[in-house]
């Protein structure tokens, strides 16, 4: 029988049995994913770029009623994320998204699925590597005339760690967790550093785009909520994926959206509305006005950190969305191959 979108139950029921079972066409993958790498790899897919300059876009949407939008949408995100657990432990089977797609509505809701993130991941990647080379510039003047330079830069940045991540998940998850701390410990301990500067003056007015600008706040902040699903992508290279890939989503969303909360409160308490609003760094601005010269600099070697993190991450999801599609002869046969002597 056919439902209305084509597809035949017998279609749904079998890709609903094999949601939960590797395909045997491919080399088995190694289970080197820690409970830590799984946690590094969703803050990481989380914590990019993006948040050193969402402050200033928000601010310029919304005003510091944007910290209102923080609050909503790290709300939403929380069932989100309990929906990944829940489905990741369901279906352990790398793929995520797609297997989960896949198994509830059949073949072609899970090739949709996979060629829109497949493609997305593709393409993403190239605006990360290109805001990772950005940052660095700024420690190396003499790449902002050289274009030749900086193209060999994002050349070597995307293929190295194409390389790692053939090489395997090991590889992939100690870097991930290096560049998490990178990260996350300069930009944690500078956000509440900065909270000593709070003034509640900075806050007034506290909506002067009106309530309504809410909607255009929250569409912004969703993009930091990008990867929020991301342990469940490389699930069958998780060890004890039925406890791991849980456990590491809500732990991934919990540290990620402290560190978002964190830094927005600390931005907008410090710095006058429009002072955020025109600057293109807005989290080292604050950083400088409430430690230093020198928290501008340790601001810009944690952007780098996430840059690379988020970069790392997004790349092991682009070899492992579509592994299992391609095995399933849903998407490209030759993306189903498996690195012989992985590590």
């Amino acid at each position: 029988m056919r439902n209305r979108g084509g597809e035949t139950d017998g279609s749904r029921e079998r890709a609903a049995a094999a949601a939960n079972e590797p395909p045997t066409s491919r080399l088995p993958l190694i289970r080197g994913l820690t409970l830590l790498g799984t946690v590094a790899l969703v803050v990481g897919n989380m914590v990019g770029t993006s948040i050193y300059t969402l402050p200033a876009s928000l601010a310029d949407v919304a005003g510091p009623f944007g910290l209102v939008a923080w609050l909503f949408t790290a709300t939403g995100y929380l069932f989100v994320a309990l929906v990944y657990a829940r489905l990741g432990t369901r279906y352990p089977r790398t793929g995520g998204p797609y297997v989960f797609a896949r198994a509830a509505f059949g073949d072609f809701a899970g090739f949709i699925t996979v060629w829109s993130y497949w493609v997305s991941t593709v393409v993403g990647n190239a605006a990360i590597v290109t805001g990772a080379v950005g940052y660095l510039v700024g420690f190396f003047p003499a790449l902002e005339q050289n274009a030749a330079g900086r193209f060999a830069l994002a050349q070597a940045l995307i293929w190295g760690l194409c390389i790692l991540n053939v090489r395997g998940i090991r590889q992939s998850a100690r870097v991930q967790t290096t560049v998490m701390f990178l990260n996350l410990v300069p930009l944690g301990l500078l956000a509440i550093f900065t909270l000593r500067r709070f003034d509640l003056a900075n806050l007034h007015p506290f909506a002067p785009h009106g309530y309504g600008s809410l909607a255009a706040a929250a569409a912004l902040v969703v993009w930091a909520y990008s990867g929020i699903e991301s342990a469940t992508v490389p699930a069958e290279e998780v060890q004890a994926p039925e406890r791991t890939i849980r456990l590491g989503t809500m732990l991934g969303y919990a540290v990620g959206t402290t560190i978002f909360l964190l830094t927005a409160l600390a931005v907008a308490g410090s710095l006058p509305n429009a002072t955020i609003a025109g600057s293109a760094r807005p989290i080292a601005l604050a950083a400088e006005h409430a430690v230093g010269p020198w928290a501008g600099a340790v601001i810009g070697v944690a952007a780098i950190a996430a840059a690379l993190g988020t970069l790392n991450g997004w790349i092991l999801m682009a070899g492992r969305i579509p592994l299992s599609a391609a095995a399933d002869g849903v998407f490209f046969r030759p993306l189903a191959a498996v690195h012989p002597a992985p590590l």
